[in-house]
């Protein structure tokens, strides 16, 4: 055909695609993804000015870009009026100046004063348009760009950092004096953001709620009003029959009774098969799902390991869903939720004491743990409560259906510390259920985001080696759903054979990832970047992980200015970045400008066609002669791999900072030579963006989440206390 015939044909194509109604084309348009969307504004202008007209589809185009889901508006939301409130003496009720309405505290918490004039950026974020909707989540997104947040407040709390929690806007933290007693009461203090930056209308009080116990650990989810209180050394149940390791409390957050969704008031972790000396949990919610990983020391044969076991319920119900000892371990292992059904965990060693006087160390993994069961079966009786491992016969396993295999270690080289984090966010809830507050416009997607794994690397004659380890979620989600399918087809075939799944084989559903294949491409591995230990290690959220470092390198004291870095991990953000970088471009530009921009970067082909493996650039780098092989990337354990910068001033920001800010790329693969840990050089190209601000006050530590970076300056002098400061993005 001609090359004016096929033009003649395209126009009449779309001319009659035009044709339809305007309901049909959005819905067209709707079922497209980031990457199509740009394709179909350049070839059509007609469709590029309907997109351009729909809120709709500029509001879910931002959702796909930025990783969040919409959330819609729920019902009523749950409130305790101030005569149900437990009187206390610790409570105090100041009233706003601008509103008139009380906020209560607790005399141990000291909330950031009012500001003289009310905040200008104060809203009801609970009933937003759809084009309010897009504008709120593309102006913070912004902010997030450059760390120039809209407010900032700063409040105080007393006692040590022993217990505590951050999740959707409230930081828990539990009153904890003495490092010899155990916490018996937990405070609530509802955070500020950008539309509440006073705590005018909060998403609820400051409030402490007491407990008849002692406790050793807890999570919460107050998108679900649920609060898990873990019960430090809990008595048994019923007489002669062991003590639970741990009793896991489901406690509503607004009342702190027992939840009403919940059918037991509490879930009974098994007993210990050793003497427990020191032991840790780990607890996460997604859904109606709860999880805990408890790790209990002792001795094994004379060697100091720990036995380590984990467990799921149906918390609604009360329902286990299965449970699995993982054995005897050298080092604790850890664990991040990827889906209400699915585990990721990773194990550093995992003792095999299987033949007497022998005992061989498996190297470490990371593993994806299923709990979904085959519908077709009866339901479980399981017995509660749980009884030891061995004596339980009823109580379903869960089947591991992929193993994420390590670099080789080198020679004499062990893994010690090998931590996961984040906990995931918490999926949309029922608009129809009661939640804490107002609720929100939108929230993060729990499939998308970065996992942090911290890695402890020693050997003999070698000094230590702390390593963070970067990995998309998405990469661990898609893993788990394609081994949940693998598990669902042998399902299906053994039923044809007659055979029960209760029976499959445990490699069923099982594929093996060698580094080669999953690692190389799709993770970064680099030596740790903040300096010392993380005293609060709610630093990663979505696709960022904030850190602390002296503006000087040579500063090892921390006696001069703090920055504050945020690493964003972000396929859209980082491949904006690029552009922005290789053509000057100004993150300030034109809205629909910046819309083109993001979903172009969605496609790498366009991008980075022609472009060669991080592999082969290595490769290449190793074989020059012109190299000196102190410049090899990873050499230096200090510094990150080369990056190209964008520098950007901010006014108004006094109250945290300095008003220069530094982006940088880091595009190009990073390089951990032989001798540091590992057998081989280890090369990973994940690529990231990092902001960098220098702040004006000197903290110790930094959490994030979606909305605020919390920077905290411990205060020892007199009483203990921990001052906070809360960016608001």
């Amino acid at each position: 055909m001609a090359a004016s015939d096929a033009s003649d044909v395209s126009m009449t194509s779309g001319t009659k695609l035009l044709d339809l109604p305007g309901e049909i084309l959005e819905l067209i348009l709707s079922s497209l993804g980031p990457r199509d969307i740009v394709s179909v504004q350049r070839a059509c202008k007609g469709l590029r000015e309907l997109y351009l007209n729909s809120p709709e589809l500029r509001y879910r185009f931002v959702l796909q870009t930025t990783g969040y889901l919409d959330v819609a508006k729920r019902g009523e939301a749950v409130r305790v009026a101030a005569a149900e409130r437990p009187a206390s003496p610790l409570n105090t009720n100041i009233k706003s100046p601008h509103t008139g309405r009380a906020r209560p505290t607790l005399a141990s918490v000291t909330l950031a004063p009012w500001s003289n004039d009310p905040p200008t950026t104060r809203a009801d974020y609970s009933d937003l348009s759809t084009t309010e909707k897009e504008a709120a989540l593309t102006a913070r997104e912004r902010r997030w760009d450059a760390l120039e947040p809209a407010q900032v407040r700063t409040f105080t709390v007393l006692g040590r950092t022993g217990v505590y929690e951050l999740q959707e806007g409230i930081f828990l933290m539990c009153e904890e004096f003495s490092a010899a007693d155990k916490p018996r009461s937990i405070r609530l203090i509802p955070l500020p953001s950008v539309e509440d930056p006073d705590l005018e209308d909060p998403i609820l009080d400051a409030k402490a709620i007491k407990v008849e116990f002692p406790i050793a650990d807890l999570t919460m989810d107050p998108t679900q009003d649920l609060i898990v209180v873990s019960e430090y050394e809990p008595r048994p149940v019923r007489s002669l029959t062991p003590p639970p390791c741990n009793r896991y409390h489901l406690l509503s957050m607004s009342t702190g009774e027992p939840h009403p969704l919940a059918a037991v008031p509490f879930l009974d972790f098994p007993p210990a098969s050793v003497p427990t000396l020191w032991p840790r949990q780990l607890i996460q919610i997604m859904g109606d799902t709860l999880v805990a990983l408890v790790s209990r020391n002792g001795f094994m044969r004379g060697i100091s390991a720990g036995e380590e076991e984990i467990v799921a319920w149906n918390w609604k119900t009360g329902e286990v869903m299965g449970r699995l000892k993982i054995g005897h371990t050298l080092t604790e292992c850890s664990f991040a939720m990827l889906t209400p059904t699915t585990v990721l965990m990773s194990t550093a060693s995992v003792l095999d004491m299987s033949q007497p006087e022998v005992i061989d160390i498996h190297p470490p993994s990371i593993q994806i743990l299923s709990f979904a069961r085959d519908p077709a079966l009866p339901k479980p009786v399981t017995t509660v409560p749980l009884p030891l491992d061995k004596n339980d016969h009823t109580t379903p396993r869960p089947t591991v259906i992929a193993k994420l295999l390590l670099p080789e270690l080198a020679n004499m080289t062990s893994i010690e510390r090998f931590d996961m984090r984040p906990d995931p966010p918490f999926p949309p809830a029922n608009p129809k259920n009661q939640t804490l507050g107002r609720g929100k416009p939108f929230t993060q997607d729990p499939s998308r985001g970065v996992v942090v794994f911290e890695l402890l690397v020693v050997g003999e004659d070698l000094p230590e080696f702390n390593y963070e380890l970067f990995v998309l979620r998405e990469t661990f989600v898609e893993m788990a759903r394609a081994g949940e399918e693998r598990m669902r087809r042998a399902w299906i075939t053994l039923r044809r054979l007659g055979v029960s799944a209760d029976d499959m084989p445990p490699n069923a559903a099982l594929r093996t990832y060698h580094w080669a294949d999953w690692g190389e491409k799709n993770a970064r591995l680099q030596r740790q970047f903040q300096r010392g230990h993380r005293n609060w290690v709610c630093s990663c959220s979505g696709y960022r992980f904030a850190s602390l470092q002296p503006h000087q390198d040579e500063d090892p004291a921390w006696d001069g200015p703090v920055d504050l870095v945020v690493f964003d991990f972000s396929p859209v953000s980082v491949r904006r970045t690029h552009g922005e970088i290789e053509n000057g471009l100004s993150s300030e530009g034109d809205q629909s400008k910046r819309h083109t921009d993001q979903a172009e970067e969605e496609n790498p082909e366009s991008r980075d066609a022609g472009k060669s493996d991080p592999k082969d650039k290595a490769d290449e780098a190793g074989k020059s002669d012109e190299k000196p092989e102190d410049d090899v990337q990873g050499s230096d354990p200090n510094v990150c791999p080369s990056a190209r910068v964008k520098v950007g001033r901010s006014e108004n920001t006094e109250a945290y900072g300095k008003a220069e800010y530094r982006v940088e790329l880091h595009d190009e693969p990073t390089e951990i030579p032989p001798g540091h840990g590992w057998a081989e050089t280890v090369i990973t190209g994940l690529k990231y963006r990092s902001v960098t601000r220098t702040l004006t006050s000197r903290p110790n530590g930094v959490m994030v989440d979606d909305q605020r970076v919390l920077t905290i300056v411990t205060d020892m002098r007199d009483t203990v206390r921990q001052e906070v400061t809360t960016l608001c993005m």
